[in-house]
């Protein structure tokens, strides 16, 4: 009868616990769908997008959090959210919008043209600055210290290419760059040297840590950088602190041309790099200079500012005044624009005035510079300007305009600007299609809508198209008109395809299309941005490959682009044009980049685990206040909560041993520290914490930097985790990939909650030990400090002895997608598990799941609240789920985890050999240890009735 009241209430129980779970999770679930369909009616997705400090794309690349500004600890990337759904209309119709899809074949493709290029470099021009492909000979024009090898240097990364980075870890810091035969352009020594520097080192330090490579050269290209903008910091030498582009070096301090002018362009794209820099380096002088010289295209001039915005593309060095009023998104303007969204993205409680400052740009862009061809009015252009008239002139240099609108929308939470960027993407586009190659032309022009209605706007095109006639012409060009059906002689082909015609038709390697395309795709998951993308790569792997490189085109619409008439292979083509050609198809690629070469790392830090450790200690502390010293230094042999009292406790046996083995601690119970410490016994607590986590983590750091270049051992974690994934599939247990592919298909707003539950695991377990302290008798909680301990030591042994990588890095392959480590991250990174020293190939046992086992066991079995110790076991259940749908962890790293904490429980006393270092602690200090920390907490004795009777 007993038996049979007993299944009965365990039934009860379970019911009980599942109907209580579902009611939990049941409204965080909805909650969750709501917002992130909000999010979505606003222009915005689920899921981090952003990413880390590393021209081409627009946005940022995680840094894992490991080097923000200011010595903070953490960092949250910034950059596009990802899932940004952009307007349904846009894109051909019954083209479906979803997730992202990688193509191994593809990005395979991208690799291999990369490793042909490099290679013919290597072969045929290194260590100069680029190969000259038509001829197979060296050339230097950036000042002959290599940039090929140093502009690569991020791609190679992101490759995962280990002899290539090697190659260039090995070079770059043995350059020289006190010395050059030619004048030093800053602009280009910037974007192409420092950029590429602290590109590969970022990576290198965060999400590409796993690339094998030698940490200590990886270093020495920090200091490379830090050297070149020392040499560079002489350009500022003028009399208003604006930057001479053009430097001398003579193998001294360089000296500045003499100069009257700047490029807004030239001014406006080192704030990035300089900020990255000052940030590494904790020397604020790179930053304070650039965003000095930068105040003056905030605060413009008077009179060089024709539209709210928009700027003119000189200034004069003397005094920072704007010299003309010529401009737009192109030559000698581009760079100043797109990197005001990006400095913003990159710490935006310093730099809201650069939003603020792209916000009127773009307003004013989208009001007066927007342009529809008269004979393709669906189509949406950007002109530039000279004053106020508009010319309807357009080049490739150009269009990183949609992408840096659709990136400017999608932080912004603004849906206008999302759809301008994707107008201007297609336009773009329609530049490609029209041509006989598949590759739009360096400058292109269109009749704009107005054409031949206002004298201003005949002015203008007449400008702009020198090559266009009027029909007629006034006396006084009031009345003068123009066939705007007609484009010039030859292009009639290209114009009735496009809308446009060919002003210049070459093409230089250039990124600009593609970033858009990169963007566009990202921002709305509409695969024909991935089409768009493919084909242009396969128009320039086709037309522009020669036996060892590639070259420039002369003139994209005739049939092979006339690859014969010129001779150079830019470094940014590997930088910036095959990095874009290789993101839309490489699941393991970063999310976003900055132009025209270094992704933003923002500084925003949003993790708070550091402080919720805090916050809990301190309250732990205060909760278990003890008003007096108490009367014995005994330990009580009752249990209050479970009201047994055995003929010998636990406590027992500890002191007898204790008071055999050391001296009597008890001589210093009067000094000031015993004292208080027997007023605040869970600061005992605190410190017995940081003995058990920092060693535990100090020694996976040392194990991640003694493994870190070791091939082999990487090499043989990947076989143990394939070799488990074969295992799971012969007993049909291997569900990781199946449910990650259910999650990202089905349930992605999912992804943000995961990575909360993920990174709690730290602050929940510190939570779990002040209630256990704050409720439990000492011999209980006492036994679950032990096995917590235990468990750390057992995991590390293990998972030294038996490396795993972790499903997220083995090969795209096996179909698993890193949703909570990669270079985009997630709005909840934490430090306790994203450090510069983080051992990625810990796998096995899954210390998450051990960790949330032992929480809820102890919970179900020892707690005195009832709804607590059914509610319990869904955190182990939970935990599960996150860890296998992230790709973190295999379903048998779970078991083991299981198995670790049940051997722990089982073998906690074990870690009383630990007394004697504990004790010798105290004495060294001169301090009793508190006896106050053995006894039981008031709480509990308040309540031992209703914990016996619950539990009988």
């Amino acid at each position: 009868m007993q038996k049979h009241r007993k299944r009965t209430i365990l039934i009860c129980l379970v019911v009980l616990f599942l109907v209580l779970g579902a009611a939990i999770i049941t409204p965080v679930v909805i909650i969750t769908r709501r917002h992130f369909e909000d999010q979505q009616r606003n222009g915005f997705g689920g899921g981090g997008g952003g990413g880390r400090g590393e021209g081409g794309l627009n946005g940022g690349l995680n840094n894992g959090g490991a080097f923000p500004p200011g010595g903070q600890s953490g960092g949250q990337p910034g950059g596009i959210p990802g899932g940004v759904i952009g307007p349904q209309t846009s894109g051909p119709a019954g083209v479906a919008q979803g997730p992202f899809v990688p193509n191994e074949e593809r990005a395979n493709a991208v690799r291999e043209a990369f490793q042909f290029a490099w290679q013919g470099y290597r072969t045929h021009a290194f260590p100069h600055d680029e190969l000259k492909p038509g001829t197979n000979t060296p050339g230097d024009t950036r000042n002959g210290w290599g940039a090929t090898a140093v502009d690569a240097f991020d791609l190679a990364v992101i490759m995962r290419l280990p002899d290539v980075v090697a190659d260039m870890l090995n070079f770059i810091p043995t350059i020289d760059f006190t010395r050059t035969p030619t004048q030093v352009s800053v602009f280009e020594t910037n974007i192409r040297y420092i950029g590429g520097m602290l590109a590969g080192y970022d990576l290198l330090k965060g999400p590409f840590s796993s690339v094998p490579h030698n940490a200590a050269k990886r270093e020495l290209v920090l200091k490379q950088a830090v050297k070149l903008a020392d040499l560079l910091c002489s350009a500022f030498q003028t009399p208003s602190g604006l930057p001479d582009n053009i430097l001398n070096f003579n193998g001294g301090q360089p000296t500045i041309n003499g100069s009257a002018t700047a490029s807004i362009a030239t001014i406006g794209s080192l704030v990035l790099e300089w900020a990255r820099l000052s940030h590494l380096t904790d020397d604020p002088k790179y930053a304070r200079l650039t965003q000095t010289a930068q105040q003056f295209l905030l605060k413009p001039s008077a009179g060089g500012e024709p539209f709210p915005g928009l700027i003119g593309q000189y200034l004069r060095l003397s005094d920072g005044a704007i010299v003309d009023t010529k401009g737009g998104w192109g030559p000698e303007s581009d760079s100043f624009y797109e990197y005001l969204i990006k400095m913003f993205i990159y710490k935006p409680s310093d730099f809201a005035n650069y939003r603020d400052r792209w916000t009127t740009a773009a307003d004013s862009s989208m009001q007066y510079l927007a342009s529809k061809p008269a004979s393709r009015p669906q189509s949406t252009l950007m002109a530039h300007f000279d004053g106020t008239h508009i010319l309807p002139i357009g080049y490739h240099l150009d269009c990183f305009a949609g992408g840096n609108f659709l990136l400017g929308g999608a932080v912004l939470k603004q849906q206008n600007y999302i759809d301008f960027g994707l107008a201007l993407t297609q336009s773009c586009r329609d530049s490609y299609a029209g041509t006989v190659t598949g590759i739009g032309p360096e400058a292109f022009a269109w009749f704009p809508e107005t054409c031949g209605a206002q004298p201003g706007v005949l002015r203008a095109e007449l400008k702009a198209n020198l090559t266009l006639t009027p029909k007629s012409k006034a006396a006084t060009g009031i009345q003068a008109t123009v066939d705007c059906s007609q484009p010039p002689p030859g292009q009639d082909t290209y114009f009735q395809r496009s809308g446009l015609w060919i002003k210049a038709g070459s093409y230089n390697l250039r990124p600009e299309v593609l970033e858009s395309y990169y963007y566009a795709y990202r921002i709305t998951k509409n695969p024909m941005y991935q089409e768009w993308a493919w084909e242009a790569f396969q128009a320039i792997n086709t037309n522009a490959r020669l036996a060892a490189g590639f070259n420039v085109l002369g003139n994209v619409d005739v049939q092979g682009g006339a690859n014969n008439q010129a001779n150079n292979q830019e470094s940014f083509f590997f930088a910036e044009t095959l990095k874009a050609s290789s993101l839309d198809p490489d699941p393991d690629s970063p999310q976003e980049f900055g132009t025209p070469k270094y992704p933003v790392v923002s500084s925003k830090s949003c993790d708070i685990n550091h402080k919720c450790l805090v916050f809990l200690f301190t309250i732990g502390t205060l909760i278990n206040y003890r008003s007096s010293k108490p009367s014995s230094d005994q330990l009580s042999e009752t249990s209050p909560l479970l009201g047994n009292r055995p003929t010998l406790s636990e406590a027992g046996e500890e002191e007898k041993w204790y008071r055999r083995l050391f001296p009597d601690n008890t001589r210093f119970r009067e000094n000031r520290t015993s004292k208080f410490l027997n007023h605040f016994p869970f600061l005992v607590e605190i410190l017995y914490w940081n003995l058990t986590y920092w060693p535990y983590q100090l020694s996976r750091a040392l194990s991640a930097v003694l493994i870190r270049n070791n091939t082999s051992i990487f090499t043989t974690s990947r076989h143990h985790a394939l070799s488990i994934l074969d295992f799971e599939r012969s007993l049909h247990l291997s569900l990781e990939q199946p449910l990650q592919s259910w999650l990202l298909q089905n349930h992605p707003y999912l992804i943000p909650l995961l990575a909360l539950i993920y990174y709690s695991h730290i602050t929940l377990s510190i939570l779990f030990l002040v209630y256990t302290y704050t409720y439990l008798p000492r011999l209980h909680y006492q036994k679950i400090r032990r096995a917590m301990a235990l468990c750390n030591i057992l995991a590390f042994t293990i998972l030294s002895i038996y490396r795993v990588m972790p499903p997220r890095l083995l090969p795209h392959s096996q179909g698993f997608k890193d949703i909570l480590h990669p270079s985009h991250s997630t709005p909840n990174k934490s430090i306790w598990t994203n450090n510069r020293f983080q051992l990625t190939i810990a796998a096995m046992p899954s210390e998450h799941f051990g960790m949330a086992s032992l929480i809820s066991y102890s919970l179900t079995r020892y707690s005195p609240h009832l709804w607590l110790r059914i509610l319990a076991p869904l955190w182990a259940v939970v935990m599960l789920f996150t860890i296998v749908a992230t790709a973190n962890h295999y379903l048998l790293d779970a078991v083991v985890g299981g198995l670790v904490t049940v051997v722990a429980f089982w073998g906690e006393r074990c870690m009383l050999v630990f007394r004697p270092v504990e004790e010798c602690m105290f004495w060294v200090a001169r301090t009793e240890k508190p006896a106050s920390n053995d006894e039981d907490p008031p709480s509990v004795k308040g309540w031992g009735d209703f914990a016996r009777g619950s539990w009988r």
